[in-house]
């Protein structure tokens, strides 16, 4: 029996072919282009099998649209797609929670098929909080899909969000669970809302922060797999790893990951793998679904009369233009964010980040979009009290983002360019003063460092607010975690722009030039 497993993994909220920036243009992705590619396979063939792989429900303006004005509605509209997709089953992963709890549950009601994960417990009853897998089966054979998610879920999400939950190991969680699944399967998928670690290929480390990630470590440590599902890390990739194959799809449907298994046997429990490949195909291949589109074509128009709502005006120019320019000095749009979220938070410190490289700021007509357009995560605030030691490390750490080029310009360091540039992970200060010399070593850069016109103190307490990602450590801060929130704010941070610029609709483009980078 030849068995064809689809894959999609951070869809994000996506689902017709619209990315939401400021032209609003179709592209290729979403779960409609998904549908497509795999209704072109299962025209050719019979045993096909789609699993999603997890952080479905946010990310898009349509998500946070849903999340922050519908939320009774939860993310029904998203989950319908999956049904008429026919898909088998789907993992938890790590953006799940942003919502809250209340918003997940609502979508999983509305789901034909199981979400699964075995490696997030309940922590009163110590058992899996979903199912930990399912079997399906394809001509008697009998396949197993056993669900986990990266454990650094805490260290992200708001409390609140996860209460009464823990995530455990994914490696130790697949070594309890995959011999009692042998039992009712014979063949063994793994999906695993999580990354690798290190690139199959080279063994060259990707992953961010170690733990995060562990898609290795589950092939080389844990008998039994036949096939291994990964995402999170929103970077596309295929092979075969010590004889196991694996796909990562990317994210937004944009293109789909395919494992092909050639399965031979005479009946439950003889049948075994005999070849396998891989594949990731394309979504700007086919058209996107019509049933889809027609289904989702009201909530879309809501979504895109939302998002080009004029709200308010700039007096001055908060447009951004050149990504390393903008970051080099105090730029107008992150002094404007900085401003709201002291004002928000009681204290006199903040830092932010300009999130990606598409983040072009304010223009001088204000609308939803161009709030959503730069403000992309879920993100509420918290006050941190720390010391002058925690942030004089944590500039160190901003200032690593910078290296020298040969030329003398300004680049971005490989440690925050590889495997992709990670713009969010470099904040922008204000409250403070403070100098950056990229000509010196990593660690030794920050020359100047002042509060209220004095140097800073090493023990010296400090109130500062920023968002609840890096507030918990997010980003490789350590100096910043839990235990020094002093106050939650729990407010989604893009609400608070649009409330901010509604309720004063005209509003000033400053520049408190507090920082400098010297090169």
């Amino acid at each position: 029996m030849d068995l064809y497993i689809f894959a999609t993994s951070d869809i994000h909220g996506y689902i017709g072919p619209t990315d939401y920036l400021a032209d609003n243009k179709s592209t290729n992705l979403g779960l409609a282009k998904a549908a497509g590619v795999i209704e072109s396979v299962r025209k050719q063939h019979e045993n096909v099998i789609y699993i999603d792989n997890g952080d479905l429900i946010q990310g898009s303006a349509l998500a946070q649209y849903l999340a922050l004005y519908h939320a009774e509605r939860g993310p029904r509209e998203i989950i319908r797609c999956l049904n008429q997709m026919a898909c088998d089953v789907a993992i938890i992963g790590n953006h799940e929670f942003n919502f809250g709890r209340d918003f997940l549950d609502e979508g999983i009601k509305e789901a034909t098929f199981p979400f699964i994960c075995a490696n997030i417990i309940d922590e009163t009853s110590g058992k899996p909080a979903f199912p930990p897998y399912t079997v399906l089966e394809r001509q008697e054979v009998r396949i197993g899909v056993l669900g986990l998610v990266t454990e650094f879920v805490p260290r992200w999400e708001k409390s609140a969000h996860i209460e009464g939950l823990l995530f455990t190991d994914p490696v130790a969680t697949a070594q309890e669970w995959l011999p009692q699944l042998k039992e009712k399967a014979d063949i063994i998928i793994v999906a695993y809302h999580g990354g690798f670690e290190r690139d199959p290929q080279t063994g060259e480390s990707i992953s961010l922060q170690a733990g995060e990630n562990v898609a290795c470590r589950l092939i080389e440590e844990v008998e039994g797999i036949d096939a291994l599902i990964t995402g999170h890390q929103h970077r596309q990739m295929q092979g075969i790893y010590k004889d196991v194959p694996y796909i990562m799809p990317g994210w937004r449907g944009e293109a789909l990951g395919l494992i092909h298994l050639c399965i031979e046997g005479n009946g439950p429990g003889n049948y075994r793998v005999a070849c396998h490949d891989v594949s990731l195909l394309n979504s700007g291949q086919v058209n996107a679904n019509e049933e889809i589109m027609t289904a989702i074509a009201p909530l879309a128009q809501e979504v895109d009369e939302w998002l080009d709502q004029p709200i308010g005006k700039v007096k001055g120019d908060m447009t951004i233009s050149d990504p390393i320019l903008a970051r080099s000095r105090m730029h107008p749009y992150v002094d404007f964010v900085n401003r709201l979220q002291m004002k928000v938070a009681g204290v006199d410190i903040s830092c932010t980040a300009i999130f990606n490289a598409q983040s072009a700021g304010l223009p001088e007509t204000v609308t939803v979009r161009n709030i959503v357009n730069n403000y992309v995560y879920a993100n509420t605030l918290a006050v941190l009290e720390i010391s002058g030691v925690d942030l004089k490390q944590a500039l160190e750490r901003c200032a690593a983002f910078y290296k020298v080029n040969d030329d003398g310009s300004l680049g971005i360091s490989d440690a925050f360019a590889k495997p992709f540039i990670q713009y969010y992970n470099y904040d922008m200060y204000s409250g403070i003063d403070y100098t950056m010399d990229i000509r010196k070593p990593v660690g030794d850069r920050i020359t100047r460092l002042d509060y209220h016109g004095e140097p800073v103190q090493p023990d010296q307490p400090l109130k500062i607010v920023m968002n609840n990602y890096r507030a918990i450590g997010g980003g490789d801060y350590p100096m910043y975690n839990k235990d020094k929130v002093i106050q939650d704010i729990q407010v989604d941070m893009a609400d608070l722009i649009v409330e901010y610029i509604i309720q004063n609709p005209v509003i000033e483009a400053k520049n408190s030039d507090n920082f400098k980078v010297v090169y």
